[in-house]
């Protein structure tokens, strides 16, 4: 049986994402603009980075973001769809859904196995189909923190989207991955960041 839909759904949300990085690039890559500055601050050993032309949130942007999201989730339930057609013992309905379950319990605390309807029994699929619960895999060591996975993040993001817009962010710097070189024997300079929302001229990071 094809899938060709779940091609089609994964083909669509690469093209949504290939639309965003494109807008992104015009708004961040305008000509003769300067984005950061370094200057003195009250001490010779001392400098302040401040940012200038910072570019407006386009809506658009959000709506390229959703549909990418939606696409991609999409795409998981023309996967359960077409599993179902082919294991199940009734045809696919309005239950039929790619699981994403936080816990391997139920909400009275019964461990229950991941299931996919109508009536799939097939245990190779239903193994793989609990492989890739959030709960699972190399993001918790046994039934752990769920959050971390890419397929819980794409769940929620998905739900979000349904009732309300998604707000679209964007995160620059990781302090906990930033380093510079230093000769041996010298001591890291001090260093600390402004992690918040910006405007034109806001200091960003002191060094």
């Amino acid at each position: 049986m094809s899938i060709a839909g779940v091609e089609a759904k994964i083909g669509r949300a690469e093209t949504h994402l290939a639309d965003l990085e494109q807008a992104l690039k015009i708004a961040l890559d305008a000509k003769g603009q300067e984005r950061f500055t370094i200057e003195p601050d009250g001490d010779p050993l001392k400098r302040v980075m401040k940012v200038h032309a910072v570019p407006e949130v386009d809506p658009a942007w959000t709506l390229m973001v959703g549909d990418c999201l939606g696409n991609l989730r999409a795409s998981l339930d023309h996967l359960a769809w077409h599993l179902a057609t082919k294991y199940g013992n009734a045809a696919p309905g309005e239950f039929t859904k790619f699981p994403v379950r936080e816990s391997p319990f139920d909400k009275n605390g019964i461990r229950t196995p991941t299931r996919l309807h109508p009536g799939v029994t097939n245990a190779d699929v239903l193994d793989r189909l609990e492989q890739a619960q959030p709960y699972r895999g190399r993001y918790a060591q046994h039934d752990g923190p769920f959050a971390a996975s890419p397929l819980w993040q794409l769940n929620k993001l998905c739900n979000i989207d349904k009732h309300r817009l998604v707000l679209v962010a964007a995160c620059a710097l990781n302090l906990d991955e930033m380093w510079w070189a230093t000769p041996d024997g010298t001591v890291t300079k001090d260093f600390r960041a402004h992690l918040g929302p910006v405007n034109e001229g806001d200091p960003v990071a002191w060094f």
